[in-house]
């Protein structure tokens, strides 16, 4: 794999584990977009194709789940990956994880290895 032609896109409204996530994912050699909130995601995903999504679940304006419902609707977004951040794992809320459209998620706060695995999954 060459992270440099893949490009991620943050879904983060907390600037602190944006940019944690950023600095992990530059290291890895990932091209990183970021996006404050669900409205600035959909907008974001309209204009460029990203290999893979990492998305806040509780962000003002919009959250993940409606975000990710609706980039699902879009065309050529079905496959897109979109992976969880959250501090919530319990068994029903990645239920609904899933019914939303996301593929798997990603425990806060950020452990770079696990960070890691979650892009070789998706990206390799």
């Amino acid at each position: 794999m060459n992270p440099n032609s893949k490009t991620i896109l943050v879904v983060e409204d907390d600037m602190v584990s944006q940019m944690i996530a950023e600095h992990w994912l530059t290291l890895e050699g990932f091209q990183v977009h970021t996006a404050m909130s669900g409205l600035d995601a959909i907008e974001k995903v309209k204009l460029h194709n990203f290999d893979l999504i990492l998305m806040d679940i509780n962000m003002p304006m919009m959250g993940g789940l409606e975000a990710t419902r609706k980039i699902r609707e879009m065309p050529n977004r079905k496959e897109t990956p979109i992976v969880a951040l959250t501090a919530h794992t319990d068994r029903s809320q990645i239920l609904e994880f899933k019914n939303a459209g996301m593929n798997d998620h990603l425990e806060k706060p950020f452990d770079p290895e696990k960070l890691k695995s979650v892009t070789e999954r998706f990206l390799c």
